[in-house]
């Protein structure tokens, strides 16, 4: 049984820092039994942060993407026409994220909280660094500089996984656009902005999609002393600061792109 006390001091043991800024992922299910759920953890979060700190999470919402880059399942190439005509516009007030847990979703629905604009890859943030961090999003390089989570590198955050893998570190996808090597670089279709007040589909300059490969740089990440794994509840958390994991990250990618190839040969998404 976890209870918001206790995930607190725990996350003030792993060493969440008072007053800073916190990327956290999170599955509330890995956890165990958290005694009244998502609330209960965001406000262990928030009281580990201290007043002066802020927490982000990504809001993503991936179905504005073009249907004719869908595989998982494909869409018929009769219905791409259809389907978009009928996809509505992004709004940050109203679009629900996809598959991003009941953390992410009360974040969200958190009266104080802020919310980037971009239709693909919005994050929210809660705090009083939360416009700062999600205002201005660069639609076309959706986790460059400019990006919520380039935004929170600059502010010197921490990343926290709890009760998930690399697999859904976003800072080892920001590191991994930022190396700009050939695999984010490929065009790997469009999604649906409001621009000038208009339907627009763009295109990123850069943009990586697959994320089973990141797994693999676990080890390497823990001997370099860039990942302090603990256990809370149920399954293990791992903290992480930004900045440093991003610049090794970048490095390792750099020299060695297959290193975050996923395992299947024919991958699309991670291989040109």
């Amino acid at each position: 049984m976890v209870t918001s006390s206790g995930l607190e001091r725990s996350l003030r043991e792993i060493g969440v820092r008072e007053g800073g800024v916190l990327v956290a992922h999170a599955s509330l299910a890995s956890l165990g039994y958290v005694v009244c759920g998502a609330g209960a953890v965001l406000t262990a979060l928030r009281r580990a942060l201290g007043p002066e700190g802020t927490l982000l999470m990504p809001s993503f919402t991936g179905e504005f993407t073009d249907p004719s880059c869908w595989v998982d399942p494909p869409l018929p190439p009769s219905m791409w026409h259809e389907v978009r005509d009928g996809m509505p516009l992004f709004d940050p007030d109203r679009s629900l994220p996809r598959l991003m847990g009941q953390l992410g979703l009360t974040v969200l629905m958190d009266p104080g909280s802020a919310r980037s604009d971009h239709p693909l890859c919005s994050w929210t943030a809660l705090g009083p660094r939360a416009e700062e961090l999600v205002a201005d999003h660069d639609l076309r390089d959706p986790f460059g500089p400019r990006s919520p989570i380039g935004r929170a590198r600059e502010a010197d955050a921490q990343v926290l996984l709890l009760g998930v893998d690399q697999r859904r570190n976003s800072a080892i996808l920001h590191a991994h656009v930022c190396s700009d090597v050939p695999q984010v670089r490929r065009n790997k279709g469009a999604f649906l902005a409001e621009v000038e007040g208009g339907r627009q589909w763009i295109t990123p300059l850069r943009f990586g999609e697959c994320m089973d490969g990141y797994g693999k740089l676990e080890d390497d990440l823990v001997s370099a002393g860039l990942v302090r794994v603990e256990r809370i509840g149920d399954c293990d958390c791992r903290l992480m600061e930004l900045g440093p994991l991003a610049e090794a990250v970048q490095h390792m990618i750099r020299n060695r792109p297959q290193l975050v190839f996923c395992e299947r040969p024919n991958c699309r998404q991670c291989r040109v």
